[in-house]
């Protein structure tokens, strides 16, 4: 995993101290300790996990004068598995650091896995370390093998080549697999000059990083705002289909959404944006995404109930919501609703160059899209990750949830299943741009 090298951390303020105020960490055996203004994040070698707290702020008191708020957990990994030899085997490291292997049969047979149905001519299994056990326990997981286990070494050594299945060549593989990322942008809103801070675009499906949203005020840092909305955006009641709002905000409301009504008009705003993107719109989402996406909401909210200017946000463990995407707002006021974060993401569509469309591939460990370059970060997949999974084609559904408390409105979208795959922006984000040129944001004019 790799940490921004500053303005992620949270800002010092009446009870968070500056980090080197408090007693100085040990960083644990495989891993680092970076740190920002009061915070300070545990960094883990390439092919090992962070397991337990990733992260503590430096606090001050009267009566315990300067300490740290949590302490910081482990970095673990996954004993190593040996390929048995009528398997040939691959192992790489995405770019969060994480160990992954592939397994095909010598000439590209078909594969014969125990306990499954199916017969893949590809085997994938990724190091991971599961919440829900006390302690953590790390093992290698294949979602075609189980959902429920981690694999042995024995799971692997039977695993067998299905005679006369052969290909005329074996399958290819890349030497990583495809990958999303978690960038950070932020972005004013005109009401009330409340400022809204947007935390990057994820997916669990081949895992994501966890990088804190870039600080939006503060000494420290200064606002990267979205760029400005220049069309009227429809009404939400009104667009995209009535029949199925109305339908919409019925199974909503049976499946007990907070917010069921703001809720239809985000999934209907989406279908709004992608319809002008060659994306087929979003259908009623199911009551686990609903339930996923606030209680996150709910988390971060909690998790930043006491602090000083801008949140803390992080991201959900890819590993408590396989195969979904995430992408998060913030708003220092109550009055945020779930449209207008929907529309702040899809402010993003100006900074993509659709005259240059290409795929985003991982670099030097992390992800640049030669595509997205008119924004504060040319080249950097957080300034318009959250407009690629807005209209992602391969996602059917989304579901929009809410926190509001003193800290300000926390907004989480969840996404199923999750975009943002490097090696597929060409197919899966219209190359065409907007169809009528009607862009959310403000078109950057090259030399302007």
């Amino acid at each position: 995993m790799t940490q921004r090298k500053s303005g992620w951390g949270a800002p010092t303020g009446r009870i968070a101290a500056l980090h080197s105020l408090c007693t100085p960490l040990t960083a644990p055996a495989n891993a680092q300790i970076t740190c920002d203004q009061s915070t300070c994040a545990l960094v883990c070698d390439q092919g090992f996990i962070g397991v337990g707290k990733r992260r503590t702020k430096c606090r001050w008191n009267a009566s315990k004068q300067f300490f740290w708020k949590k302490q910081l957990g482990t970095c673990e990994t996954c004993e190593d598995l040996t390929a048995p030899a009528h398997l040939v085997e691959e192992c790489s490291f995405n770019f969060t650091g994480k160990k992954k292997c592939k397994y095909t049969c010598p000439a590209g047979e078909n594969m014969m896995l125990p306990g499954s149905a199916t017969q893949p001519k590809v085997f994938a299994a990724a190091c991971k370390c599961p919440r829900g056990t006390n302690p953590r326990v790390c093992g290698w997981w294949g979602r075609k093998f189980s959902t429920t286990t981690a694999m042995a070494q024995a799971d692997l050594d039977a695993i067998t080549c299905i005679e006369g299945t052969a290909t005329t060549a074996a399958p290819t593989t890349t030497s990583a697999a495809a990958a999303s990322t978690t960038g950070a942008a932020g972005s004013t809103t005109g009401a009330a000059g409340s400022t809204t801070g947007a935390a990057g675009s994820t997916t669990g499906a081949a895992g994501s990083t966890t990088a804190a949203p870039v600080s939006t005020t503060g000494a420290s840092g200064s606002t990267t705002a979205a760029p400005a909305s220049t069309t009227a955006v429809p009404a939400s009641s009104t667009t995209g289909g009535s029949t199925l709002r109305a339908d919409c905000i019925t199974q909503l409301t049976a499946d007990g959404h907070n917010d069921p009504t703001e809720a239809c008009d985000a999934v209907i705003m989406h279908n709004t944006y992608r319809a002008n993107h060659n994306a087929d719109p979003f259908v009623i989402p199911s009551a686990a995404l609903c339930a996923g996406a606030q209680a996150w909401a709910d988390s971060e909210a909690a998790a930043n109930e006491n602090g000083i200017g801008n949140p803390s946000m992080m991201h959900s463990e890819s590993d408590d919501r396989p195969g979904e995407g995430e992408n998060m707002a913030w708003s220092s006021s109550g009055a945020l609703t779930l449209s207008e974060a929907t529309t702040m993401w899809q402010s993003e569509d100006a900074y993509w160059d659709f005259t240059n469309h290409q795929n985003c591939a991982i670099e030097n460990g992390a992800a640049n899209c030669p595509s997205c370059i008119h924004g504060p970060n040319p080249g950097g997949f957080g300034d318009c990750g959250h407009f690629t999974q807005n209209v992602w084609k391969a996602t059917t559904s989304v579901c929009v949830a809410k926190a509001v408390n003193s800290a300000g409105t926390f907004v989480v979208a969840r996404y199923e299943p999750g975009g943002n795959f490097m090696s597929q922006f060409t197919t899966q984000v219209d190359g065409g741009g907007p169809l009528d040129g009607n862009y959310v944001g403000t078109v950057h004019v090259p030399g302007s």
